[in-house]
Protein backbone atom coordinates (compact mmCIF):
# COMPACT_ATOMS: atom_id res chain seq x y z
CA UNK A 1 0.00 0.00 0.00
CA UNK A 2 2.72 2.55 0.99
CA UNK A 3 4.16 1.80 -2.58
CA UNK A 4 1.56 2.38 -4.66
CA UNK A 5 0.68 5.73 -2.49
CA UNK A 6 4.13 7.04 -3.30
CA UNK A 7 3.78 5.52 -7.08
CA UNK A 8 -0.13 6.68 -7.45
CA UNK A 9 0.75 9.12 -10.69
CA UNK A 10 2.85 6.35 -13.03
CA UNK A 11 0.21 3.73 -11.75
CA UNK A 12 -2.25 5.86 -13.26
CA UNK A 13 -0.64 6.51 -16.44
CA UNK A 14 0.22 2.80 -16.69
CA UNK A 15 -3.38 1.92 -16.30
CA UNK A 16 -4.44 4.60 -18.55
CA UNK A 17 -1.55 3.80 -21.25
CA UNK A 18 -3.29 0.31 -21.36
CA UNK A 19 -6.46 1.32 -21.28
CA UNK A 20 -7.15 -0.58 -17.73
CA UNK A 21 -10.35 0.09 -16.17
CA UNK A 22 -9.82 2.81 -12.81
CA UNK A 23 -11.48 0.20 -10.70
CA UNK A 24 -11.56 -3.82 -11.16
CA UNK A 25 -14.64 -5.52 -10.90
CA UNK A 26 -16.05 -7.10 -7.97
CA UNK A 27 -15.41 -11.36 -8.69
CA UNK A 28 -18.93 -12.58 -8.76
CA UNK A 29 -18.10 -14.89 -5.40
CA UNK A 30 -17.67 -11.90 -3.32
CA UNK A 31 -20.71 -10.62 -4.62
CA UNK A 32 -22.68 -13.47 -4.04
CA UNK A 33 -21.55 -14.01 -0.80
CA UNK A 34 -22.33 -10.63 0.51
CA UNK A 35 -25.44 -10.69 -0.52
CA UNK A 36 -26.29 -13.88 1.53
CA UNK A 37 -24.65 -12.32 4.82
CA UNK A 38 -26.63 -9.70 4.04
CA UNK A 39 -29.74 -11.13 3.55
CA UNK A 40 -28.46 -14.47 5.68
CA UNK A 41 -30.68 -15.71 8.94
CA UNK A 42 -28.56 -14.26 11.25
CA UNK A 43 -28.29 -10.85 10.27
CA UNK A 44 -31.15 -9.80 12.60
CA UNK A 45 -29.32 -11.07 15.65
CA UNK A 46 -26.38 -9.49 14.70
CA UNK A 47 -27.76 -6.03 14.19
CA UNK A 48 -29.20 -6.50 17.67
CA UNK A 49 -26.26 -7.93 19.39
CA UNK A 50 -24.20 -4.72 17.95
CA UNK A 51 -27.05 -2.33 19.49
CA UNK A 52 -26.71 -4.04 22.74
CA UNK A 53 -23.60 -3.34 22.63
CA UNK A 54 -23.67 0.64 22.00
CA UNK A 55 -21.38 0.76 19.32
CA UNK A 56 -21.60 3.23 16.93
CA UNK A 57 -23.42 2.56 13.22
CA UNK A 58 -25.44 -0.67 14.17
CA UNK A 59 -27.61 -1.47 11.92
CA UNK A 60 -26.10 0.37 9.20
CA UNK A 61 -25.27 -1.72 5.98
CA UNK A 62 -22.09 -2.25 5.25
CA UNK A 63 -21.50 -4.01 2.69
CA UNK A 64 -19.53 -2.79 -0.77
CA UNK A 65 -21.84 -4.36 -3.41
CA UNK A 66 -23.62 -2.15 -5.44
CA UNK A 67 -26.96 -2.58 -5.51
Amino acid sequence: MYWAFQHYKELVQICEANELASRSETPPFLSETSKRIDEGPTVDWLRKTIKKFGLKGAGKKVSTVAE
